[in-house]
């Protein structure tokens, strides 16, 4: 085959695949704010090593709380109408069960706590890409009302902020909650949703980031420094980050003598076009370092959904 006859197949396949990254859209799921949450009453009280901590009731949120339901309702509408994906987060919701959802401790064999929250378990669930985060005000003067709103773009999986949007609207006498949104919100959203799209794309290309943390379990004779054919295991580890992350995108985030945390960029689909999320991507590593010559007894846990535990030692 000519080097001409070699470099157009490999053309058109690199253009299905860019063509391919750019139709597809992320996934959303818009989510009432911790802080509303709070500013309204719906939240439970958890004791987390002696504080008290308050965590969102989101099912409360749906249940007694009308404008904020409508609001996440017609958001949901008009992302779909522009052809993006959707989690419902009030259906999800009756999909888990209260007591998982109120739950708040994982306790790992390493002496570890893996808290999340419940915003945590629910995005576990869903596999969103991206939360779209609200929080609103509806003022009264007079006969007249005026919204206040504010919408957050994050990345589900490392709750960064890709892109935001904040209006008060005009006094009006409306008192239709899809009006209002359609009168002050959805004129200034075009520049949003391009920002999501563009967070996406850049994944396709750049990688998704998420954190790995690499946990030796108390009283394991193996150590970071422990000798694997000339190199120590925190090389080994170091080595498989650096061929597996993309283009070799990874930062080890500190490191102990029992722990190892990694922030890393991991391809969104394997060779086969299956979808890779964190847990997959700390699997590999699991599976990596299980047979000889390190032979090492790992298992997975996860916080959330960008944050992975390798636990090294104690897989039963």
């Amino acid at each position: 085959m000519t080097i001409k006859n070699q470099i157009l197949p490999l053309a058109l396949i690199f253009l299905a695949t860019t063509l391919w990254s750019q139709a597809k859209k992320p996934t959303l799921m818009v989510v009432p704010s911790d802080n509303y949450c709070i500013e309204h009453g719906f939240f439970i009280e958890i004791t987390d090593q002696g504080y008290v901590r308050k965590v969102p009731d989101y099912r409360r949120v749906f249940q007694e709380d009308a404008d904020m339901r409508a609001i996440i309702s017609n958001i949901n509408n008009y992302m779909i109408d522009q052809s993006f994906p959707l989690k419902d987060m009030e259906a999800e919701l009756k999909g888990i069960d209260m007591a998982d959802i109120e739950e708040q401790a994982m306790t790992d064999k390493a002496g570890d706590d893996l808290k999340e929250t419940p915003l945590d378990k629910i995005k576990r669930r869903t596999k969103a890409d991206i939360v779209m985060d609200i929080y609103f005000t509806i003022k009264r003067n007079g006969p007249e009302k005026i919204m206040t709103f504010n919408l957050k773009g994050l990345d589900a999986y490392t709750s960064k902020q890709i892109a935001g949007v904040e209006n008060t609207g005009k006094p009006s006498a409306n008192t239709n909650v899809e009006m209002m949104l359609r009168e002050d919100i959805y004129p200034r959203m075009t520049d949003f949703n391009n920002r999501l799209q563009m967070h996406f794309d850049n994944m396709f290309k750049e990688g998704r980031e998420v954190k790995v943390v690499i946990r030796l379990s108390e009283g394991l004779e193996t150590d970071f420094e422990t000798e694997y054919s000339g190199n120590e295991l925190s090389e080994v580890i170091d080595q498989w980050f650096q061929k597996s992350s993309v283009n070799g995108r990874y930062v080890v985030d500190d490191m102990s003598d029992v722990r190892m945390s990694v922030t890393a960029r991991i391809p969104l689909f394997d060779q086969n076009n299956k979808a890779i999320d964190t847990r997959e991507f700390a699997q590999q590593l699991r599976r990596y370092l299980k047979p000889p010559p390190y032979n090492l007894s790992c298992r997975v846990m996860m916080r959330g959904l960008g944050e992975a535990y390798l636990i090294i030692g104690n897989a039963k």
